[in-house]
């Protein structure tokens, strides 16, 4: 921008036109991956020994009756359902996902609130102190999502599933 402000650069190199640099297009896009159907039974019909395992298998199945929600987006609940996915929120046209809550997530809720106290009107207790904001708020929920992956990769070896189970 400054080389072409001070008119030493050209327009054929100036990377930020239309149709010019985009991010996005350096993007792979993630192979999709499914877990067998005999596995998914397992996860919902099998409760987990480990207290963290458990709690990682009921938010598995809260995030897969919720049309796989992401992590992120499950801990930014509050009393309601719907939600615009966090990372494309800010993005023109995105309209709000909208879940009937369904008995299956309404008993998973249940027993995630037992289980868990949660804070500050969230609906699930995944973010567990009260008070954060910005980078200190993000930092706790990537902090909270590392812990998440690593008991789900216990709970798959607890059930016996040989498949790597993420979120």
């Amino acid at each position: 921008n400054q080389a072409k402000r001070e008119g030493v650069g050209s327009e054929a190199a100036y990377p930020f036109v239309k149709g010019g640099f985009e991010i996005a297009k350096l993007e792979e896009a993630t192979e999709k991956r499914y877990l067998p159907p005999q596995d998914l039974q397992k996860l919902k019909d099998t409760p987990a020994q480990n207290p963290q395992n458990e709690y990682a298998r009921q938010l598995f199945l809260f995030s897969y009756y919720c049309y796989g929600m992401s992590f992120v987006d499950m801990a930014y609940l509050t009393n309601y359902i719907v939600y615009k996915r966090n990372k494309i929120k800010h993005q023109k046209n995105v309209t709000a996902i909208r879940i009937h809550i369904t008995p299956e997530i309404q008993g998973l809720i249940a027993r995630l609130k037992s289980a868990s106290p949660t804070v500050d009107n969230y609906l699930l207790p995944i973010i567990t102190c009260s008070g954060y904001t910005g980078e200190k708020l993000y930092n706790h929920i990537r902090s909270r999502y590392a812990k998440y992956q690593k008991y789900l990769k216990s709970l798959a070896e607890e059930l016996g599933i040989d498949y790597h189970l993420t979120s």
